[in-house]
């Protein structure tokens, strides 16, 4: 009989002696005669091969309108739920407020920059005034600029990506160089 353990290891078989029960193989690799097994630890790219998770992630719908933003003073809101594909789930985000004062005080003449984060399953928005790296389940979404009184301006983005590469048309980042233009018409690549 298989059974679920933590760590999402199958356990194909187990034998009970002596009131201790001892696995028999795990991920198809046997016991030895003391019921010990090796398993071994395993990189981020294999775990991804093993649990069929696509290192895809999406902010925003594809054809739907931009991302509603609004401020007051130095409050910064995204209007709407929005939906997100990461870390192999998809889940609507709720709508966001953030005092940037809370953040950063004071919030004057500062840049903001605002990921969506996979927590233990969960999305989030998380709001830094230094730069966070992107991972698998960290994802830059554009940033947000205050002056003296107020929120001044924002580059808050609908984000496609593979792994942390993003389709781009101008050289920055981690990006995949696409080019401008339809399909049916010649384009350039600004790079």
């Amino acid at each position: 009989m298989a059974n679920k353990i933590i760590g999402d290891l199958q356990v194909t078989g187990t034998v009970t002696s002596l009131g201790k029960t001892v696995a028999v193989s795990v991920n198809g690799t046997p016991a030895d005669a003391n019921g010990n097994i090796n398993v071994e630890i395993y990189n981020r790219e294999e775990i991804l091969n093993m649990f069929g998770i696509l290192p895809l992630t999406r902010y925003g719908e594809i054809n739907s309108d931009p991302i509603a933003v609004s401020s007051t003073g130095f409050v910064f809101n995204i209007d709407n739920p929005v939906q997100v594909f990461m870390a192999g789930k998809f889940a609507t985000i709720d709508a966001f407020s953030v005092d940037l004062s809370t953040v950063s005080a004071p919030a004057a003449n500062k840049t903001f920059y605002v990921y969506v984060q996979s927590i233990q399953g969960l999305f989030q928005y998380t709001v830094s005034t230094t730069e966070i790296v992107e991972s698998f389940t960290n994802c830059f979404i554009g940033t947000i600029t205050t002056d003296a009184s107020s929120v001044s301006g924002n580059t808050i983005q609908k984000v496609t990506r593979l792994d942390i590469y993003r389709p781009s048309s101008t050289s920055k980042g981690s990006a995949i160089p696409v080019s401008t233009g339809l399909p049916s018409q010649p384009g350039t690549i600004g790079w």
